[in-house]
């Protein structure tokens, strides 16, 4: 019998400075962990006691480490082979796919091996989410002996501080550590090395990584490198040319096993402790496994399973039924755990391991190290019972300042940060409950983790302001923390919130800068225009300063009040229109912000109408099934019957008891109306313990008395022949309509607020105040019980009777199937959600919250539209039978009717992308678009968004620029490799541009189509014909090229690089002019349509307009909010249109005034007019793009005849505003 290993717990058994692997050799920095032997004790009482005490000689998910040697069978021939590559090349690569045994085949099979030549020295790392940080860990103990462990880890934070900024090479760590030890050689095994490919957000920073490794193998013969790399990240790999020629020669694949290596593994561990399988049971076992890649981790965990249900020296075939086998041993025992925790908990669980993965963009799903704070401290006692439960691994390898606000904190003050991943990927792939938990949050998890890369650059970049949140990126984390909030760590929510502060006051030191400039020079232009005397041109500017005011204060009310803000935006713009009405051209109007407000209010208006209930609070609203008539309910005890253009036509005010000025009233009015399935009658329930029946001219017809206290939900069954009333007492009552019980059901132990039909009439829903929702069979008989918060608001049907969402005081709403298994989850709201419904068709939530805001969404939980303007709760949201239009009602005594889709700016949206679009481009004749991106494909799509073509044009990496050839028969792309193509439309190459060393920025056809012009990160820019011969450098520049643009008529080339540096050329390649234009990168330049100016734009979100001759600037604005990533001219010169970081398009006049915004929804990287001006379309982040119709910005009449039309029925109703906007009534 081998001798028995040492013990270890589930969780890390770990040092800082090594740990022991044999008598006298360390491998260093290497956390160690493996199951308690002891934790898993033989089951079966028919083996003797001393059988019962032995140690498990599997490894369950965990792998096989130096120690592990005696036990580690089945790898023999590639560990030879392993070690003989080790001998002949200083850098290998061990690859194979997930689960093959890549870790183990190195720690067991080639440590322990070179152990035995006795002069090795070891050290390990995994990259994890700082690869510096964790190969700096790896060196220290070996590098810096002399320190103690707490030092250690501050050097290690230093190293790698160095390390990344190139201030000590890692060849000179290694010669260190020579001297150190200068007769034994250093392995560096490099674990899980594709999180390389993850950690970076940028190329430069990867490459700079594998830069340094290379060199120090290429130099240092002393120093060997063994990675392992799943075989998936392998083109990831071969991407950076360098890295791929080590590797294509000097990586082993692991293959999978086969059928007489798989029997070792099976049979011989148990064998050392003389226990042997049942016959035949190998062969089951085999059949399971053969052949199938990322089983072998499946079974070491079941045999694990199985060691524990040995029988008298033998594992067993009953056994092995008992475990599920092969397959479902690990979901089964996931299951078994998962099951015994509490409902609470589980939903903790879930939290904790959505932070446990990694979601792979077209790769696989990985594990991922977990801090402590991003599972939430509050959460640590559960992960705990997950690791006992050997779900998950627990341990302490990362380190923090013990002062976050102090980053150049005294670097003895470290300490551990706790850290916790999963057990092995296997459980990713074969838990059926996690997987669903990985794609209900795969959108969120992947954005979180570029939020978590920008908070590290922030902290890298010692807290300075730059490195934090702007514009769209702002105001996505804002909606994701709004949503999300539980699920980010305290350091995120500080990073978003310290984000929004600074922005807020940038922008208001912004605004009140650039207004002081505006008012200086207005005087100017309206005195300059109308040669007024010195007293009419200040009042005239007074007037302009103060329309400026007020249609910025327009937009500021859309968030309170949708209709007051488009009714104070018509006030503006009609004033401005009586002000410029003789003649001043459009692009000079003083004042911008009217414009700005009509246009973007009635982007995004949904509001259309508001009915004046005259009471403190409308409970309840309905449509009649035709979409005519609105029913509204108060506390008052009136019900209104309303026309759809919200007229009043009939006032029914019957259910009062008591006297209203008595001390003890307390009548709560008319708390639930609902229509009959004709429309012809109206259901009522009220306070005073009694449900009426109606005609529409107001005439009572029936009244029902059975319930003991308020009646809070009536309804009518589909068929028109019942009336169901629930109450505060628990009760359901059906009636026929002359108003006589039918039946009676004791339905809930407190109080039901809702109760509705499922669409076919055979069963009802009921949600109460005990925290339940049930559902009933129409006989009474309870079906199923859902359990959600301590109150359930509403219940409802989807409109095919499958579905039931519910809404509840736990500030969620749900989804879930008849069977009462949840189904989606809309949550993190931040009020309980009072009421929730389905759309007619099927495909929408509507949800109402304590906090006034009322949202719709689709069913993948994606927000559709926000509705904003209650003060106050907002009880009942209810779809018109249409579903164009939703109704609202609430604790502000308001009932407002949203027109859900009318608005909705136009656009058609262009698909096909998943990643960041980076440039795009209309044809010369604006039938086309060209796309590319991240993805390194061209798309070429028509008019209408339909795909025409799409091609590779970069194999291994981006396309950073696209361009048509004037004439449109050709294309050329430009990308993160250093070459520069052109093709037919078809995607067929016919020429390349050789020339830049590394990636190529920008390419511009002139508009002649004889010659190119590329800019690089090699500080060039170069022109080329188009067949490819190169025919100048331009070269100057001390820093990358970023864009360039020829000049319309052909005769001058502008380079921009990203030190602000702006110069301008001749088409022979001749310097004309230089000058320092911006203080930041700059990201776009473009040429007036005339050749007369020059527009730049930069990282600072600033705009600069440029006389071309002389260099003069003649106009500056600066970005609302965040940097500029594209910018164009509109084809008639009048305007400027920006990209930007905030995912809008927004459109200025050379006054400097923003007078039009397209929404994108998504940080904007390129936009394109077309020729004729009339379209526009942008592209940008996670592969969104849209081509919109362009309107010009100085169309007023046509904004105010807009803002008139939609509000319409609103002015109807209220005469005394439509008094105020004479525009209206013309």
């Amino acid at each position: 019998m081998a001798e028995e290993s040492p013990k270890y717990s589930s969780k890390f058994e770990e040092s800082v400075d090594s740990v022991v692997v044999g008598e006298n050799n360390n491998i260093y920095n290497y956390f160690y962990y493996r199951e308690d032997v002891s934790a898993k004790p033989v089951e079966s009482q028919e083996t003797s006691a001393e059988q019962q005490k032995l140690p498990c000689p599997y490894r369950g998910l965990f792998h096989f480490g130096p120690n592990d040697a005696d036990v580690f069978f089945g790898r023999d021939h590639t560990v030879d082979e392993l070690f003989e590559a080790t001998k002949i090349h200083n850098f290998v690569a061990v690859v194979g796919a997930s689960g093959i045994g890549k870790s183990s085949v190195v720690l067991a099979g080639l440590v322990p091996k070179l152990i035995k030549e006795g002069n090795w020295q070891f050290t390990h790392f995994r990259p994890s989410s700082e690869p510096f940080h964790g190969l700096a860990k790896a060196l220290v103990p070996l590098y810096t002996p002399e320190l103690n462990a707490t030092q250690q880890m501050g050097q290690a934070r230093e190293l790698a501080n160095y390390l990344r900024n190139s201030t000590i090479p890692l060849s000179d760590v290694f010669d260190e550590i020579q001297q150190n030890r200068p007769n034994q050689r250093l392995l560096v095994i490099a674990d899980q090395f594709e999180e390389v490919y993850t950690a970076f957000d940028k190329d430069e920073d990867r490459q700079l990584f594998l830069d340094q490794i290379l060199d120090s193998v290429n130099n240092k013969p002393q120093v060997n490198f063994v990675v392992t790399l799943r075989i998936d990240f392998l083109n990831n790999a071969f991407a950076y040319r360098p890295f791929a020629e080590v590797l294509q020669n000097t990586h082993v694949n692991i293959l999978p096993m086969n059928a007489e290596e798989l029997r070792q593994v099976i049979e011989k561990p148990a064998q050392l402790h003389q226990v042997n399988l049942e016959p035949g049971l190998t062969e089951r076992i085999l059949e399971s496994v053969e052949g199938k890649l990322g089983n072998l981790p499946l079974l070491e965990f079941a045999l694990t399973e199985l060691w524990s249900k040995q029988e008298k020296g033998y594992l067993t075939h009953k056994g092995y039924e008992e475990i599920g086998g092969v397959e479902m041993a690990l979901a089964n025992y996931a299951d078994e755990e998962y099951h015994k925790l509490t409902e609470a908990d589980q939903q903790r669980a879930e939290k904790i391991f959505i932070q446990l993965v990694n979601p792979g963009e077209r790769i696989e799903d990985t594990r991922r190290l977990a801090t402590r704070a991003e599972v939430g401290r509050d959460n640590w006692d559960l992960v705990t019972k997950l690791a006992d439960s050997r779900l998950v691994v627990t341990g302490g390898s990362e380190l923090k300042s013990v002062s976050q606000e102090n980053p150049s904190a005294n670097l003895e003050q470290v300490e551990r940060e706790e850290t916790v991943e999963i057990v092995h990927e296997a459980l990713i792939k074969k838990w059926e409950t996690l997987r669903v938990w990985i794609d209900n949050y795969r959108v969120f998890r992947s954005w979180q983790e570029r939020l978590r890369a920008s908070i590290y650059q922030w902290q890298k970049s010692e807290e300075d302001r730059g490195a934090l949140l702007r514009g769209f990126p702002l105001n996505e984390a804002l909606h994701k923390l709004e949503r999300y909030r539980s699920y980010f760590s305290p350091n995120e929510r500080a990073y978003i919130e310290l984000s929004r502060k600074i922005d807020e006051q940038e922008e208001k030191e912004r605004r009140e800068k650039e207004f002081k400039l505006r008012v200086v020079g207005l005087g100017l232009v309206i005195a300059s225009i109308y040669a007024f005397t010195a007293i009419r041109t200040a009042n005239i500017v007074s007037k302009f300063i103060r329309l400026e005011q007020a249609g910025a204060s327009a937009l500021r009310q859309l968030r309170s009040g949708e209709i007051e803000a488009l009714v104070s935006a018509l006030r503006s713009g009609q004033e401005l229109q009586t002000l410029v009405n003789n003649g001043l051209s459009p692009e000079k109007y003083p004042a911008g912000s009217p414009i700005l407000a009509l246009q973007k209010i009635l982007g995004e208006i949904r509001e259309q109408n508001r009915l004046d209930s005259d009471q403190e609070r409308v409970h309840s609203v309905s449509f009649s099934p035709d979409g005519k008539f609105i029913a509204t309910a108060g506390k008052d005890g009136t019900v209104k019957l309303w026309n759809r253009f919200g007229q009043e036509e009939v006032k029914i005010k019957d259910h009062e008891v008591g006297d209203v000025n008595s001390d003890n009233y307390s009548f709560d009015g008319v708390k639930s109306v609902a229509f009959s399935p004709d429309g012809k009658l109206i259901a009522t329930a009220g306070d005073d313990e009694a449900v009426r029946v109606w005609d529409l001219s107001g005439k009572q017809l029936a009244q029902m008395d059975g319930h003991e206290s308020s009646v809070k939900s009536v309804s009518f069954s589909p068929d028109g022949q019942l009336i169901a009333s629930a109450g505060k007492d628990g009760t359901v009552i059906f009636w026929d309509l002359s108003g006589k019980e039918q039946k009676k059901i004791d339905a809930h132990s407190e109080g039901i607020n809702t109760i509705t039909f499922s669409p076919d009439g055979d069963k009802f829903a009921t949600a109460g105040d005990d925290g339940l929702a049930r559902l009933w069979d129409k006989s009474g008989e309870k079906l199923t019980e859902i359990k959600q918060g301590k109150t359930v608001f509403s219940v409802s049907f989807s409109p095919d009777g499958k579905l039931l969402a519910t809404a509840a005081d736990d500030k969620a709403a749900r989804i879930w199937d008849l069977s009462g298994k949840e189904q989606n989850t809309f949550e993190d709201f931040e009020d309980f959600v009072t009421d929730v419904s389905f759309s007619p068709d099927g495909k929408h939530l509507a949800t109402a919250a304590d906090n006034g805001i009322t949202r719709i969404w689709n069913l993948s939980r994606k927000e559709i539209a926000k509705l904003q303007g209650h003060r106050g709760t907002v009880l009942e949201a209810t779809f018109s039978p249409d579903g164009e239009y939703l109704i609202t009602s609430g604790r502000d005594g308001t009932v407002r009717l949203w027109n859900l889709f009318a608005r909705e700016e136009e656009g058609v949206g262009l698909s096909g992308f998943s990643k960041d679009i980076n440039t795009i481009s209309f044809s010369p004749d604006g039938k086309y678009i060209l796309g590319a991106g991240d993805e390194g494909i061209a798309r070429i799509w028509d008019s209408s968004g339909k795909e025409q073509a799409q091609w590779i044009a970069n194999p291994r990496g981006k396309v950073l620029y696209v361009a048509y050839s004037p004439d449109g028969k050709s294309v050329v792309t430009a990308g993160s490799n250093n070459i520069v193509t052109i093709w037919d439309l078809e995607g067929n190459s016919q020429a390349t541009l050789k020339g830049h060393r590394i990636w190529v920025n920008s390419v511009s056809f002139s508009k002649d189509g004889k010659f190119i012009v590329t800019s690089g990160a090699d500080q060039t820019a170069r022109l080329w014909n188009p067949s490819g011969e190169e025919l100048a450098v331009l070269s100057g520049h001390k820093a990358v090229v970023g864009v360039v643009s020829i000049s319309p008529d052909n005769r001058h080339i502008v380079t921009t690089d990203w030190h602000g540096e702006i110069r301008l050329w001749d088409k022979s390649g001749k310097q004309l002019e230089q000058w320092q234009g911006h203080e930041s990168k700059i990201n776009s330049v473009d040429f007036s349509p005339d050749g007369a100016k020059l527009a730049t734009a930069d990282n600072n979100g600033m705009v600069r307009v440029w006389q071309l001759s002389g260099s003069k600037q003649l106009e500056f604005f600066s970005y609302q909010s965040g940097g500029i990533n594209s910018l164009r001219f509109t084809p008639d010169g009048k305007y400027v249109a920006t990209a930007g970081m905030d995912g809008t398009v927004k459109v200025w006049n050379f006054q400097g005034w923003q007078v039009s915004e397209y929404n994108l929804q998504a940080e904007v990287f390129g936009l394109s007019f077309s020729a004729d001006g009339k379209n526009l379309v942008a592209g940008g982040y996670n592969g969104t793009a849209k081509l919109w119709q362009f309107l010009e910005p100085d169309n007023l009449d046509y904004l105010l005849a807009e803002g008139c039309n939609w509000l319409a029925e609103y002015l109807e109703s209220n005469p005394e505003v439509g008094k105020t906007l004479e525009v209206c009534e013309e």
